[in-house]
């Protein structure tokens, strides 16, 4: 016989060997082979749902407006009563003013700017000017401060102030004071002073949204 048979024979039973060891390390079967080398099947990351943005809260009743007495005068807007200028409106800026005060007159470029923006979705304005002095009660004064201060929207006189004490109660009135009124006749907003037009843009943003 060939002494290279036998070592032949061996070579070939070992490779039966290995291949049997491959099959049964890599879980091949005659239905499935196996795909050695390749990388593994990516799986989906897992969808996440959009986060809902939840509408504003509206802000809260602070209380009733008080009533509007006695405002025969109205420039920039004929004569109405205050009650439909509410109810007409989705939100309505109340500010008592007067021409001559610094502060009064710093408010109105941010006042101006909400006025151009929504007075089309159903924001009004209504100035109540109470004079604080002599020259600030005189009627063409007034109407020249008006127009020089480029106001736009509807005022209406409070020469004796009655108006100007009856809504701020206690002994002290401010000038400036903005008030927001929703269109059920409730004041949602109150500030005396400059500042805090990020506040008073939210509240009338929230009360524009509230009743579209």
């Amino acid at each position: 016989m060939d002494p290279r048979l036998p070592r032949a024979l061996a070579g070939v039973a070992l490779i039966g060997v290995v291949v049997l060891l491959a099959v049964s390390i890599f879980g091949g079967s005659d239905d499935e082979p196996v795909s050695i080398g390749t990388a593994a099947s990516a799986v989906p990351p897992t969808a996440v749902p959009p986060t809902a943005v939840s509408a504003p809260e509206p802000p809260p009743v602070i209380r009733e407006v008080p009533e509007l007495i006695g405002n025969e005068s109205w420039f920039n807007s004929d004569d109405v009563a205050i009650d439909d200028v509410y109810a007409a409106n989705r939100a309505t800026i109340v500010q008592f003013w007067t021409f001559g005060c610094h502060n009064c007159k710093a408010t109105l470029p941010h006042l101006q700017a909400l006025y151009d923006e929504h007075r089309d979705r159903g924001l009004e304005i209504v100035g109540i000017h109470s004079p604080e002095f002599s020259y600030e009660r005189d009627v063409d004064n007034v109407v020249a401060a008006i127009a020089d201060l480029g106001v736009d929207w509807p005022v209406t006189l409070d020469q004796d102030k009655r108006n100007f004490h009856r809504w701020q109660e206690g002994r002290t009135g401010y000038w400036p004071r903005i008030y927001v009124i929703d269109s059920d006749g409730n004041i949602r907003f109150d500030h005396i002073g400059e500042g805090k037009y990020d506040e008073l843009r939210e509240v009338v943003d929230a009360l524009l949204a509230d009743a579209a």
